[in-house]
């Protein structure tokens, strides 16, 4: 068992014995079910829940506290580099999450219809058909959104605006947990769970999956899921983060990792580093040497480090993050810019082995979305008709300003080929597929496709 769950406002976070420590029996805090039972419990009240971390300790965003270095250290969870005095792989010492999670809400369009139409003042989180059968949310919305945030809010609106910014805190709290996992010898890890077992805030990063109005047979993807498929827990991982020790923003280094854990392939590629901003809309490399060359085994666990600010260096004496930030015009405490690191595989040459192919990107969020500086931005898409040989719809979306976490939601039955992703003016209309599940219904795609952003929900 691997987790923590948080306490009462006022009670204590007493650190438990790690179990990634069996030989030190070092006690941690993490990884956290962030939660409360139902409000006849012990725990947090599933009603006007008060804020309970006003030290923002649900604030984990990149850089992440990544597992230290340690060299001659036989402790699993440090940070290795393939090449250096730390062995990693499946002879080494690992680790297994079991089991590891957070709740959140499902889309309004899988409440909507379980609320009555005569009261709409029942669309709020702090509702009374939200007390039975669900899990609060009050405290990783305001962890990350802010405590400012009005819960109490009531109408369609101000429910749309609670249910994007539960999913979105939840997929960002997981996302910062899994990436620091797979920074070490880890050999697996189990998220709880996978589908909501009814229309309600729960621990699924599937909806609600069985007929019934708003839902999808299968279970409508949150924005967690979509980061799970294509990122996550995908073979190939690129990310960054801190492994100084730093506690202060001011004197994070800054370190990343690209990380195979494919079974049977190899991995040659590229790993670039670049910065995005948010006002000016402009994408650049991150430092004069933004790129690294990846030649990473077959896995589990082949891993490489390198400085953010010189892919080229191994990640070992990282400069200051706020440094580098300033260097390429962006604010030092990271609230106007955005980091984005991606894989991409290498040019194959004929009769060379054979390799994965993978073209992935991590955008990584350098304060809460509480302290970004985002501009207003509109977003246009069109559904386009398949072809006579598939029955996946196009669709294009085009947004007039750098948009983030943009989440696509539709009554059709089906999925996104991608989601809750970022939107760049200068790299032109972003085009996603809708993928039915059983036969495609076009007219329901094109009448329910709402289209919402970060900015739009702060």
């Amino acid at each position: 068992d691997a987790l923590t769950s948080f306490p009462l406002p006022g009670v204590p976070l007493v650190p438990k014995p790690c179990p990634f420590h069996p030989a030190k029996g070092e006690a941690c805090l993490g990884p956290h079910e962030v939660h409360g039972p139902y409000l006849v419990g012990d725990g947090f009240h599933t009603r006007r829940q008060p804020f309970a971390w006003p030290d923002d300790r649900l604030s984990l965003f990149a850089p992440l506290t990544l597992p230290h270095f340690t060299p001659g250290s036989i402790d699993p969870s440090v940070r290795v580099n393939q090449s250096g005095p730390c062995p990693v792989g499946v002879n080494e010492t690992g680790w297994f999450v079991s089991e590891f999670g957070a709740t959140s809400f499902s889309s309004y369009e899988s409440h909507a219809p379980t609320l009555s139409h005569e009261q709409p003042d029942h669309r709020s989180l702090h509702a009374p058909p939200f007390v039975e059968r669900s899990w609060p949310a009050d405290s990783i919305i305001k962890s990350y959104f802010g405590v400012k945030q009005d819960l109490d809010a009531t109408g369609e609106a101000a429910l749309m605006k609670q249910l994007y910014q539960s999913m979105v805190s939840t997929a960002l709290y997981l996302k910062q947990q899994i990436e620091t996992m797979r920074s070490s010898n880890l050999w697996g890890a189990l998220l709880w769970q996978l589908n909501e077992i009814w229309p309600t805030g729960g621990w699924g990063s599937l909806e609600y999956g069985t007929p019934g109005a708003g839902q999808v047979v299968g279970g409508r993807w949150k924005p967690l899921h979509y980061w799970l498929a294509n990122l996550l827990f995908a073979d190939v991982l690129i990310s960054c983060g801190t492994v100084n020790g730093a506690t202060s923003f001011a004197d994070f280094a800054l370190v990343c990792f690209a990380k195979n854990d494919h079974g049977a392939l190899g991995f040659d590629g590229t790993a670039t580093v670049e910065v995005v901003h948010h006002v000016q809309g402009w994408r650049r490399p991150l430092s004069s040497r933004p790129s690294r060359p990846l030649s990473l085994h077959r896995g589990p666990n082949s891993i490489d480090w390198f400085c953010a600010a010189d892919a080229s260096a191994h990640g070992d004496d990282c400069p200051p993050l706020p440094d580098t930030l300033v260097s390429q015009g962006c604010a030092a405490n990271g609230t106007d810019c955005t980091l984005l690191v991606s894989v991409a595989t290498a040019a194959v040459e004929p009769g060379a082995a054979r390799s994965l192919t993978v073209a992935r990107r991590n955008v990584l969020m350098l304060a809460p979305p509480r302290d970004l500086t985002l501009p207003p931005s509109t977003i246009k898409h069109s559904v386009h008709h398949p072809s006579n040989t598939t029955q996946k719809a196009t669709i294009v979306l085009e947004a007039s300003a750098p948009a983030f976490a943009v989440v696509a939601t539709t009554q059709a039955a089906g999925r996104f080929s991608d989601n809750a992703f970022m939107l760049l003016p200068a790299d032109g209309p972003r085009v996603i597929e809708f993928i039915p599940f059983g036969e495609l219904d076009l007219p329901k795609l094109e009448s329910t496709l709402r289209v919402e952003h970060l900015q739009q929900n702060l």
